[in-house]
């Protein structure tokens, strides 16, 4: 089967048979127990050399439809191992058709509670298979491997010191010789019986929260994920950065002219990744990299000459360029016009790392030079967020958690 079938069979599947599920959670037909049910907005088809992988991402309250997105791994083992795939003793080698597992959390080798505090959606799934002993991804494919269906499950992983959770709401993954015909008349059995596949079904308020973060921290984790990938499901998930930054409301990838500005400017318009508005009512620019995990640090140099690694000073060079725009009363004026954002006096917020190399003394260091620019990383980014749901007690605005440098 060509990767391109893969992506058209499983999108097919996936919008009729969620679209139906939603037609029923309208009508009253779905039997939750008073539990809320939140449905995904991205479908992730990635491919390796031996395996292709559909996964659903998100937590929205009404079934939207799926934005596709295409990306490519080195093998299936590393994309739920979520480190570089080298030789592996797994927890499970998988070598048939047709398998399956639901409601449950896999790792080897990890504590529970060595994971918990960064990543508190792994209480979700109370069901646990944590084999003693073991390294490399806990999932293997072995030759005789065709299909695999991963329906509400958490998968802990680690490096030495260094812990991922990859939160799975719903995945498939097939070998490359299966035929898309097989795949179809597969995916067809999930149509079948009560059960709701591809759905989360979690308590209001804090099981929102958490699979809300699970989603989000499984997408910035992922060492194939592009910038715009992780804008998207910001904007489809717009409560993450009400919570967290304490946002009235956003604008996500504005298209601004430069109506004036300085001499020899060759630039057409500004596009940062989102306005954001504050409690006080004006707004702030936020550009968005990634969590960079092929990096131990976002900084390099020695103390005296600490200074941020490329990617994140194109991502300071980019808000400079930015906040010069609205410097400018005309395109102050313009921002106005189009969006309804009155930017007189933004705070720049870059949004880059994680906690594995977002380290407080050297982006300290390395910020001296810079002026009124925060960074902040994406996992501080999703613990605001869940603070900030806790103290709420529901999906509303909040305080700022996010302030200037």
């Amino acid at each position: 089967m060509k990767f391109k079938e893969f992506v058209t069979a499983t999108e097919q599947h996936w919008v009729d048979y969620l679209t139906r599920v939603d037609v029923l959670r309208q009508q009253g037909g779905l039997h939750t127990a008073g539990g809320t049910n939140l449905f995904p907005s991205l479908l992730l088809c990635t491919r390796s050399p031996r395996h292709f992988v559909a996964e659903l991402v998100g937590a929205q309250e009404e079934f939207q439809g799926l934005s596709v997105k295409k990306q490519r791994m080195a093998s299936a083992e590393e994309y739920f191992g979520q480190f570089p795939a080298g030789r592996s003793d797994p927890a499970l080698r998988l070598t048939s058709a047709r398998n399956g597992f639901i409601n449950l959390t896999l790792s080897h080798d990890v504590a529970f509670e060595q994971v918990r505090d960064r990543f508190p959606f792994v209480t979700l799934y109370p069901t646990r298979l944590n084999r003693t002993g073991g390294h490399g991804s806990p999932i293997v494919f072995g030759s005789g491997f065709q299909s695999c269906m991963f329906d509400n499950c958490m998968i802990l992983n680690h490096l030495g010191a260094v812990f991922r959770a990859k939160h799975i709401l719903n995945a498939v993954v097939v070998s490359q010789g299966v035929a898309k015909r097989e795949l179809e008349e597969w995916l067809e059995d999930v149509r079948r019986g009560n059960r709701v596949s591809g759905v989360h079904t979690c308590e209001p308020g804090a099981g929102v929260a958490l699979s809300t973060a699970g989603q989000f921290s499984a997408l910035y984790l992922s060492s194939s994920v592009r910038e715009t990938t992780i804008g998207e499901f910001l904007r489809d998930h717009p409560r993450v950065l009400e919570l967290a930054a304490g946002s009235l409301q956003f604008v996500y990838e504005p298209y601004l002219e430069w109506i004036e500005g300085p001499e020899r400017n060759e630039d057409d318009a500004i596009n940062p990744d989102m306005l954001v508005q504050r409690p006080d009512h004006d707004w702030d620019i936020y550009d968005l990299k990634t969590a960079l995990l092929d990096r131990t640090t976002v900084t390099k140099g020695g103390r005296r000459r600490r200074r941020f690694v490329d990617k994140v000073e194109e991502g300071v060079a980019q808000l400079a360029n930015y906040r010069e725009y609205f410097t400018y009363p005309a395109n102050q004026a313009r921002a106005v016009e189009k969006y309804d954002a009155q930017v007189t006096d933004p705070r720049l917020v870059l949004v880059v790392g994680s906690l594995e190399n977002v380290r407080e003394q050297e982006v300290r260091e390395a910020s001296r030079r810079l002026k009124d620019i925060t960074l902040i990383d994406f996992d501080t980014l999703m613990q605001l967020f869940l603070m900030a749901a806790t103290r709420s007690g529901r999906a509303g605005g909040t305080e700022s958690g996010i302030s200037g440098a």
